[in-house]
């Protein structure tokens, strides 16, 4: 299969929709944080010593704030802006009925670290010829129909933290992409490597 300019795969992709379904924000405390004593005043937070963080898990709304000892907060798992303002609101307010952090918080403006997208090239994908193929773009590819009944590539871009699952009916779940025209960058580049491994 021969491959198409560079105009038509922009074309293609163009005509594409990319789809955010989660937002990954980030905010600060403005202060250390006794990490054992927040762990052992919230009934729904995790504390591991061996790791750098506290997570702690919101039911409304849904998600998971990740608090480091240096009082950075990463909340996971939005479905949008917003529903992180909600959450990281949710948070202060339960810091404040804990009686040792009651007025220390001076948090710094809520701000988006990186979106997560889904979207449909359009076409079936070969797997096993994908995964073996260079895309100059990835750093690595990942297929194990073994472990992953699913039929997945997960490809890596190391230097960008950017992680596509490519699903062999077309689907891709594009991680940590910055904004909207990062994970069409990302689509692009995918698109124009995987091009002659569609099911056409």
């Amino acid at each position: 299969m021969s491959s198409p300019g560079p105009s038509n795969i922009e074309l293609a992709v163009q005509g594409l929709s990319v789809k955010v379904v989660g937002y990954n924000c980030r905010f600060s405390l403005g202060f250390n944080v006794d990490m054992r004593l927040l762990a052992a005043s919230l009934l729904t937070a995790d504390y591991n010593p061996r790791y750098p963080t506290v997570r702690v898990r919101l039911t409304s709304p849904q998600c998971c704030i990740s608090v480091s000892y240096h009082g950075h907060c990463t909340i996971f798992g939005c479905e949008s802006v917003a529903q992180a303002a909600t959450a990281a609101a949710v948070f202060l307010k339960l810091l404040n009925e804990i009686e040792e952090f009651v007025g220390l918080a001076r948090p710094s403006p809520l701000t988006v670290v990186s979106i997560t997208c889904l979207t449909d090239l359009g076409h079936g994908i070969r797997l096993d010829a994908a995964a073996a193929a260079t895309i100059s773009v990835f750093s690595s590819a990942m297929y194990q129909p073994e472990i992953m009944p699913s039929l997945q590539v997960v490809f890596k871009i190391a230097e960008r933290n950017i992680c596509c699952s490519v699903f062999a009916d077309g689907q891709v779940t594009i991680v940590g992409a910055r904004n909207i025209f990062d994970a069409r960058d990302v689509i692009t580049k995918l698109y124009e490597g995987l091009f002659d491994y569609f099911i056409t």
